[in-house]
């Protein structure tokens, strides 16, 4: 009976160390937790090209209010893929010295849009309205329901045939995926 006694003693003692470790462990995972809920983190991002001259330099840059972290960029327009990495990326701001280290964003050049240029978009390849002639009772409608949307479909595909994914993480840890496109 004494065995049986201690053996039940080192069991609910073992028991309540357990209960003890996995509890403190459970609290401190919590409160890591709610630290990372409240943390404010406001990191926005904008892509553009570097220059009008070179439609394959470009650029990411952070116009948001807080420091980005471990950001890593995609960059693909179908014929290349770029990527480009930074430990962090601070806020732009108007007084800051461009050459300054770090830098508030990230350039990259996709080697075949340099040399060619853009692609020609997908509306000018499938579909190309015949404008009807001059003086044509019909031309007004045929430009408001055929050729002003062809129209602002190529300016919409131009601006938008370079994708570029974005992933950071925040000061405390939290990991963010953006994915924007631009031309």
């Amino acid at each position: 009976m004494l065995i049986l006694t201690i053996i039940t003693v080192l069991l609910a003692g073992g028991t309540l160390v357990a209960a003890i470790v996995y509890g403190r462990r459970n609290v401190k995972l919590a409160d890591d937790s709610n630290q990372l809920a409240r943390e404010r983190s406001v990191v926005r991002w904008q892509a553009g090209r570097w220059d009008t001259a070179n439609a394959g330099r470009l650029y990411v840059a952070n116009v948001g209010e807080d420091t980005a972290h471990t950001v890593k960029i995609v960059a693909s327009d179908g014929h290349d893929t770029v990527t480009r990495e930074a430990d962090r990326v601070p806020p732009y701001r108007p007084d800051d010295d461009p050459s300054s280290e770090p830098r508030c964003y990230l350039d990259f050049v996709l080697e075949h849009r340099a040399a060619y240029g853009p692609d020609p978009t997908r509306a000018e390849k499938e579909f190309k309205p015949d404008m009807p002639p001059e003086g044509s009772r019909f031309r007004e409608e045929f430009q408001e329901r055929y050729w002003r949307p062809y129209e602002q479909s190529i300016a919409r595909e131009e601006r938008n045939q370079v994708t570029v994914r974005i992933t950071w993480r925040s000061e405390q840890g939290r990991w963010s995926t953006e994915t924007l496109t631009t031309g």
